[in-house]
């Protein structure tokens, strides 16, 4: 099943408006690395963040296999990214 929940849109204070958009979804996994029993199954969205410009111009980031847990002291969701870091997306634009 699957869930939309939207995107926000805000001024950055200098009349700039931006967007960011949030997707999460699951991620596939291969049947040797389920048999495999592999540390990465415990990574099993993949995540991709954009931050836009009115012109729908901007950067973001994508973390192929990740995982999320709620941290119940500040009411946030937190990301966590298998590998180094996540891989940054720069000049995103409109074809």
């Amino acid at each position: 099943m699957t869930k939309s929940f939207g995107s926000t849109t805000a001024d950055s204070g200098s009349g700039t408006i931006q967007t960011q958009l949030l997707i999460a979804t699951d991620r596939p996994i291969s049947a040797l690395e389920a048999i495999q029993r592999s540390r990465t199954l415990d990574y099993s969205i993949s995540v991709a963040e954009f931050q836009l410009d009115a012109d729908s111009r901007g950067e973001g980031a994508l973390m192929v296999a990740a995982a999320i847990a709620a941290d119940s002291e500040n009411g946030t969701l937190v990301l966590e990214n298998f590998g180094q870091a996540p891989v940054r997306l720069r000049n995103i634009r409109p074809q």
